[in-house]
């Protein structure tokens, strides 16, 4: 009696763990092939089903995802139709904001196609597709507003322990880090492409001392540190190319080092017009000095001078850069001294109209 107990113990042990086991492995079957009909919207195109939603359910920011699409036979679902990846195409919408996804069929999943999509906004989302299925002229849009596909909740639903965090918070973080190691270096990060309109301010969106307006980017701008103990009597200024106070055309007096003249800095950049016009700078502003004009400097009689200007020309799909020795920004009157690891803002006016606000560090000479 208590082995035929022991072995009826046994065989309940087994058939647990085979039930355990089949559980588990249903589970990863459902995983890794989702069902269409769940969290999908399905429609009947000529003598097609097709059902499109998210890969992911639910959807979050800052969350890897993509849009999907099944395509069956209609009237026999087990037919699943391939090849529509070369014929169809696939929009992403937010807003009055889109972009056209690469879609791809998925590996051994015939009648399975995928996108790659990380959603950086909470909200619906719409999906527009557009080609041929066969012989199936395709104009389709499916969106979240629908409620048949997850709309993108916020990422704050799925954090823990810090809830008030984000991929696009957190990025912004490191943008902002990587431009105060910059000034800190004393040098900009590598250019960043980002989207800007005519008029735009680029605090937070590119590296310190860098930006975009248009068809005009900035990058390499920086501003000369000063100290009030570096001032010497001979570095006097007049301005409309005055003497600089007789100083000598020497490589370092040609530079003109702002540093040395106590109320007064430089900045120093590179404008790039990759528009088909030209442009013009016609104006800057600081929130470091009362007042910023465009300067050149130029030698003559071996003594270096500084001559204002009203305005200089950006050759279309061309580059100016300001540089010592050359053009540069004058910042008169400074509110307070430039300390190396600050950063000031700058505003810069274009005849176009473009107007752009950019961070710009603050440097040794």
């Amino acid at each position: 009696m208590a082995i035929q107990s022991i072995n009826k113990e046994n065989n309940v042990k087994k058939l647990s763990l085979l039930a355990i086991a089949a559980l588990v492995a249903l589970t990863a079957f459902l995983l890794l092939h989702p069902s269409p009909a769940q969290a999908h919207e399905g429609r009947d195109l000529g003598p097609y089903h097709v059902a499109v939603g998210w890969r992911v359910e639910p959807a979050f920011v800052g969350v890897a995802n993509g849009p999907e699409i099944f395509i069956s036979m209609k009237d026999d679902a087990t037919k699943k139709v391939e090849g529509a990846e070369k014929t169809l195409k696939m929009e992403v919408i937010f807003g009055d904001k889109t972009k056209e996804l690469k879609l791809d069929a998925a590996y051994k999943d015939p009648g399975h196609y995928v996108t790659n999509l990380t959603p950086t906004r909470p909200g619906d989302y719409t999906f527009h597709i557009t080609g041929k299925i066969g012989d199936t002229a395709v104009d389709e849009k499916f969106t979240s507003a629908d409620g048949k596909f997850s709309t993108v909740e916020p990422s704050t639903d799925i954090l823990f322990p810090d809830s008030n965090l984000d991929a696009v918070s957190l990025q912004s973080q490191i943008d902002d880090l990587k431009a105060q190691i910059a000034a800190l270096k004393g040098s900009t990060m590598p250019s960043m492409q980002a989207t800007g309109e005519a008029t735009a301010s680029n605090t937070g969106r590119f590296p310190s001392g860098s930006g975009k307006a248009g068809s005009l980017e900035v990058s390499g701008a920086y501003a000369e540190a000063t100290a009030a103990s570096a001032a010497t009597p001979a570095a006097t200024m007049a301005m409309g190319g005055m003497n600089m106070g007789g100083m000598p055309a020497t490589p370092a007096a040609s530079g003109m080092d702002m540093s040395a003249m106590g109320e007064t800095s430089a900045i120093y950049l590179v404008i790039q017009n990759n528009g088909d016009s030209a442009d013009k700078l016609v104006g800057a502003s600081s929130d470091a000095a009362q007042s910023a004009t465009l300067h050149q400097t130029q030698v003559k009689d071996n003594v270096a001078q500084m001559v204002a200007i009203d305005s200089l020309d950006i050759p279309a799909k061309g580059s100016v850069e300001l540089k010592p020795g050359g053009y540069h920004i004058m910042l008169e009157n400074l509110k307070a001294d430039l300390v190396p690891g600050e950063v000031i803002t700058l505003n810069l006016k274009f005849a176009s109209g473009t107007v752009m606000t950019l961070q710009v560090p603050v440097k040794l000479p």
